[in-house]
């Protein structure tokens, strides 16, 4: 009888292991968790601002981001691809991207608009 009691605690004994070593030891100083913030990342959207054209016998050239371009010229990471008299198309990483200057009584508007 001594035998199997002490076969029985061993056996407790050894199903309470698993649980004690999950436990911390309470003298262990906390361990600082390191937190690491997402980051965001956000896609710029590149913005150009048409001021105005100008489309004559000799030159085309347009004022955009307050910059003087004439076709073929880069603004801002685009290719100025054609100037018209109310529009000018910009080609930026494969996609053409088309500014329109719309007037209504003396205020200039921007149209902008994006084809692949």
């Amino acid at each position: 009888m001594k035998i199997r009691a002490s076969i029985v605690f061993a056996l407790s004994l050894t199903m309470a292991l698993p649980v004690a070593a999950e436990l911390q030891d309470p003298t262990r100083p906390p361990i600082k968790k390191k937190v690491v913030k997402p980051v965001v990342v956000k896609k710029a959207q590149q913005k150009w601002a048409l001021s105005y054209t100008l489309v004559s016998d000799q030159r085309r050239i347009a004022v955009i981001n307050n910059k003087v371009v004439a076709v073929g010229e880069m603004v801002d990471g685009a290719r100025v691809v054609e100037i018209e008299s109310d529009a000018v198309t910009l080609k930026r990483v494969g996609k053409s991207i088309k500014l329109e200057l719309i007037s209504s009584s003396s205020t200039a508007y921007q149209k902008e608009s994006v084809t692949p």
